[in-house]
C-alpha cells in the first residue's frame, strides 16, 4: 500500500491494516476480541469480513 494515497481507499481488510499500523494481524484480532469496539483502531464487519477505518483510527490515535 502506498503510503502518500493511503486514504484512496480508506477501509482495508485486516492484512492491509495490520501493515500499516506496523503490528501483526494476530494482534488487530485479539484486541478485536477482547476489547471489541473499545480499541484504538475503528473496525466493523460487512458481510463476514472485516474491516478497518484507517483514516478515522488515525484520528483517534493523534487526539492520545
Amino acid at each position: 500500500m502506498n503510503k502518500k494515497n493511503i486514504y484512496d481507499e480508506r477501509w482495508a481488510d485486516e492484512k492491509t491494516a495490520a501493515q500499516y499500523l506496523k503490528v501483526q494481524p494476530s494482534t488487530l484480532r485479539r484486541r478485536r476480541s477482547k476489547l471489541g469496539h473499545d480499541t484504538n483502531e475503528v473496525w466493523s464487519k460487512n458481510h463476514g469480513r472485516v474491516l478497518y477505518d484507517l483514516w478515522e483510527t488515525d484520528k483517534r490515535i493523534e487526539k492520545i
